[in-house]
């Protein structure tokens, strides 16, 4: 009896961190959904535990970084939408009187709207978005910078490369003006200019 009663409460711990985890409560939540539909060749409810670890696989999968199920259900979901689109504005074209009319035209519209905002989604998870993949790669540059080689460099090599970048500095800065040379204060007198005389006449 005393075994019976240890037990319970740590099944009922373990069914309480199992009810939290996504992939239960999600497969929990698509059991109900299907609870009343009828599946052709499926006698009774879905098999519960068939659904939780397909979901774990999906999930695993999503966090080694392959994304096509995810293309896939965006798709998919595209073409549903696009559906509901073409039907609700095919009824609005024989709709009875305005609000029918009205009413079919928003959730043709509605249906549309979200169609498209499904493929914008889809298109940016196939190709992310320029600012995102920018922001990647100035994030790698200042990593690259931040773990400079010089850091685990021989010491010799350092000094070295440090001293040749001194001196290219010092370049760049021009060095200091050097000192005026000596200024000829005084200017001599220009020597007489010997000229042939021009005898005219």
């Amino acid at each position: 009896m005393s075994s019976d009663s240890n037990r319970e409460p740590k099944l009922s711990q373990q069914a309480a961190t199992e009810v939290l985890r996504a992939d239960c409560s999600t497969a929990n939540a698509i059991s109900a959904l299907y609870a009343g539909v009828p599946i052709e060749g499926v006698e009774g409810p879905l098999d519960l535990r068939t659904i939780w670890e397909r979901l774990a696989e999906i999930t695993e999968s999503i966090a080694s970084g392959d994304l096509s199920i995810l293309e896939e259900l965006l798709a998919m979901q595209t073409m549903a939408l696009q559906s509901m689109f073409t039907v609700f504005i095919s009824k609005a074209g024989t709709a009875k009187n305005l609000e029918l009319l009205q009413c079919y035209t928003n959730i043709g519209l509605r249906a549309q709207n979200q169609c498209r905002q499904t493929v914008s989604t889809l298109q940016a998870l196939q190709q992310p978005n320029r600012a995102t993949f920018i922001r990647q790669q100035n994030n790698a540059i200042a990593q690259q910078i931040n773990e400079s080689p010089m850091e685990n460099m021989n010491p010799a090599n350092k000094l070295f490369l440090e001293g040749k970048a001194n001196e290219a500095n010092k370049w760049l800065e021009g060095g200091k003006s050097g000192a005026s040379g000596p200024s000829d204060s005084q200017m001599e007198t220009v020597g007489a200019v010997n000229r042939t005389k021009n005898n005219r006449g």
